[in-house]
């Protein structure tokens, strides 16, 4: 199994935290970033996003971005103080072959990372900015990080 979790781009202000969009510039961010994971992308089969207006903008432009037709989702478990080991049962129990990408926010993902990494190190996830783990046996690691080019 391969989950992909991508923080989602820049966000502008708003009145309510949850109605956040993304900037232009986080919409470039977000383009950026899907042309540069592209070619590591094979089978996808379903994108999660927090229900958050700039998470669900961001899902939206992967998708359109990465050329597939998977569904997007929101769910919950994937807000900024939400927690991580909600997920893990869910991992344990997917598919070998399935990949999956979270669309969400900081700390989570942040928090989320360690959680799967257990041995100490965390990815940082700035704005558009994505990582792969890939679930070898009941351990994880992580095969790599991607940011946006602009």
């Amino acid at each position: 199994m391969k989950v992909y979790l991508v923080r989602h781009g820049e966000a502008g202000r708003a009145d309510r935290d949850r109605d956040r969009k993304l900037t232009e510039h986080g919409k470039e961010q977000v383009t950026s970033l899907a042309k540069n994971m592209q070619e590591n992308i094979l089978n996808l089969s379903k994108i999660y996003h927090s229900g958050l207006v700039r998470a669900e903008e961001t899902s939206s432009l992967l998708k359109k971005n990465l050329g597939t037709s998977v569904e997007l989702e929101q769910r919950k478990g994937l807000l900024p103080d939400d927690l991580a080991e909600s997920w893990l049962d869910e991992f344990e129990y997917a598919d070998d072959d399935e990949e999956i990408m979270l669309v969400g926010h900081n700390p989570f993902m942040t928090i989320l990372s360690a959680t799967l990494l257990r041995n100490g190190d965390v990815v940082s996830f700035s704005p558009a900015n994505a990582a792969c783990f890939k679930r070898v046996g009941v351990n994880w690691e992580l095969s790599w990080t991607c940011r946006p080019s602009v």
